[in-house]
């Protein structure tokens, strides 16, 4: 039986409070995919915290999320 990992967020957990940014689903999936650096479909608590990053940043710039990320 498979145990649930708190520190990991699914899109379906995480998808509710995100969505209160008020940005477009669209540009909340860009995001999400530029968190989810290791592309498992979940954020670690570092992952969390870009995809919050990226988040607030487009909402107080109102700009788009960048194309990519710069390298680690």
């Amino acid at each position: 039986m498979a145990t649930h990992n708190p520190l990991l967020a699914v899109q379906a957990e995480a998808g509710p409070v995100l969505s209160m940014s008020g940005l477009p689903i669209e540009i909340l999936l860009q995001i999400w995919a530029l968190a989810d650096v290791d592309g498992d479909d979940m954020l670690n608590a570092r992952e969390y915290l870009l995809c919050c990053f990226l988040v607030q940043r487009c909402v107080q710039k109102q700009e788009p999320p960048p194309p990519s990320l710069p390298p680690p």
